[in-house]
């Protein structure tokens, strides 16, 4: 490990410059393989804790706030203050990490903001201490995005996306395995889950600080100008967009410190005129064509719906709705996340050999509609129907038409303009997780919290007849640049899927159970 320094103005020594020179400064070059390895599987269990904490919690995150009456609007709110907060901190980091902040640097940050989070939920006996827990875990939690770059940086290009599907697996592996024992604690305790959380995200804490490297920068593992553009465009493809609660950060910062490109020359990233200008600059480079307009906003529709209706967004609805004990809501969240996983692996793929993207799109839509009719009837299916019929077709639904809307856009969108879209889905998204929440509260507490399911049966099917007329009566053919057909990605080669509509760093409720 190399020792810590204090300036980056510090020379590096001829040892230094000879391994330099040895490896090369291109983004595509393969570190030494000791201190790859040895960094990217810290980075595996890092963020595999990371994700086991979160999931002891989040689950059961409506318990802790049903207990100190929240209202189904208030709720809303809250989380659309939490969506807003992921935005200022992904901004704020993003502009800190071009000066001085280091990868390391931010993981610490991470975890230590997210065990004050997770510690004031466990202590907390006023709604406004949850709210500033809430707040500050979206503030500061940029976990996916840092490891992802970390992961990128210290492999070789052909074996990215190998690597960084291993990193989607052991996500899913901790939400399983924490959403049960998340459940087991809560009914030992109701502030066990936090506090073990809590506990874990300082453990985490004190593994980056010992086993990930940090220095001046310069030295083997810096974060180059080359190796900074090169990692952007391979993340932005590799990762589809619909990532986590820091996809708004502007640059990536270095392992061992360092300055990024534009502070380099002087430019002032962080100023909103220039964010803007960039946006706007996206926009009209990657949505030239209606095609791909079409496709973007049926992705950003899909995102506001899984937001602003997903059940696990409102306060008590499955103990009002069908009676089950609030620590239940951890077991179905890993029962639902295992059937995730399992649809991801093996079944989109087959259901993509027998129709087309688009047919099965708006099959998916019409399932997901009928289904949420059906739970809107409890009286005729009832709970374990409910757990054995409408969670797996709704799973597999949700799978399908994640999958299929994702190979869709990276078809239709001309690949040199792929990372200008993506960029552009991923603004559009954040802003859509401010105002989804607020507008589910408001409509949910306004008709009543069991009327949930037949609202978003109602949004599905206004949703599929839009499809329809968008797409299915076109019967359009594929457009000059884009794919003919191919596959939707599954996690085979990639984390897509029902988790990465949520555009959180993991930590948000919406991608849960629903």
């Amino acid at each position: 490990m190399p020792p810590d320094s204090t300036s980056d103005a510090c020379a590096p020594s001829e040892e230094e410059v000879s391994m330099l020179k040895g490896v090369g400064m291109e983004g595509s070059r393969k570190p030494s393989s000791l201190s790859a390895i040895h960094i990217t599987d810290v980075v595996k269990v890092l963020l595999f804790v990371d994700m086991l904490s979160v999931d002891l919690v989040v689950p059961l995150l409506s318990s802790y706030f049903r207990d100190l009456n929240i209202s189904t609007e208030q709720y809303g709110l809250m989380f659309s203050a939490y969506s807003l907060s992921q935005i200022v901190g992904g901004l704020v980091l993003g502009a800190l990490s071009d000066r001085a902040l280091s990868r390391r640097t931010v993981l610490l940050i991470s975890f230590l903001g997210s065990a004050l989070s997770y510690g004031t939920i466990g202590l907390s006996s006023s709604l406004t201490m949850l709210l500033v827990g809430r707040v500050v875990v979206g503030l500061v939690k940029q976990t996916v995005t840092i490891s992802t770059a970390i992961v990128s940086e210290h492999t070789a290009k052909e074996e990215r996306s190998a690597e960084i599907s291993k990193l989607g697996a052991a996500m899913t592996f901790a939400s399983i395995v924490g959403s049960a024992c998340g459940s087991l604690l809560y009914q030992k305790r109701k502030t066990f889950p936090p506090l073990v959380a809590c506990a874990l995200f300082l453990l985490n804490a004190a593994l980056a600080l010992i086993l990930l490297p940090s220095g001046n920068g310069r030295e083997v593992g810096g974060w180059t100008d080359a190796a900074a553009g090169a990692k952007k465009k391979d993340d932005d493809i590799v990762n589809g967009s619909d990532n986590k609660d820091d996809t708004l950060t502007t640059a990536t910062p270095a392992l061992d410190g360092g300055v990024g490109k534009s502070a380099e020359r002087g430019e002032d990233s962080s100023s909103f005129s220039s964010a803007t200008r960039r946006f706007l600059a996206n926009f009209k480079k990657a949505c030239r064509s209606g095609p791909t307009l079409r496709i973007l906003a049926a992705k950003l529709i899909f995102g506001f719906l899984f937001r602003a209706l997903g059940s696990q967004n409102f306060v008590g609805y499955y103990e009002e709705r069908f009676g089950v004990a609030s620590a239940s809501l951890g077991y179905m969240s890993s029962y639902t996340a295992g059937l995730s996983f399992f649809v991801q692996l093996y079944v989109v793929g087959r259901l993509a050999s027998l129709a087309s993207e688009t047919h099965l799109v708006a099959m998916s839509l019409a399932v997901v509609a009928l289904m949420n009719l059906a739970e809107g009837a409890p009286s005729i299916i009832g709970f374990w129907g409910y757990l054995a019929l409408l969670i797996p077709a709704r799973t597999v639904a949700h799978g399908t038409l994640q999958a299929c809307l994702q190979s869709m856009f990276t078809q239709r969108v001309p690949q040199g303009d792929l990372g200008a879209a993506l960029g552009v889905l991923n603004v559009l998204s954040s802003a859509s997780g401010v105002v989804a929440p607020a507008y589910g509260g408001k409509l949910i507490g306004y008709l009543g919290i069991l009327a949930r399911p037949t609202v978003n049966a109602a949004h599905y099917a206004a949703f599929f007849v839009l499809w329809w007329v968008m797409e299915v009566a076109r019967g359009r053919a594929p457009a000059e640049g884009e794919g003919g057909s191919r596959k939707p990605e599954s996690v085979a080669d990639g984390p897509v899927g029902e988790a990465a509509v949520d555009a959180g760093d993991g930590d948000s409720p919406s991608k849960k159970i629903d």
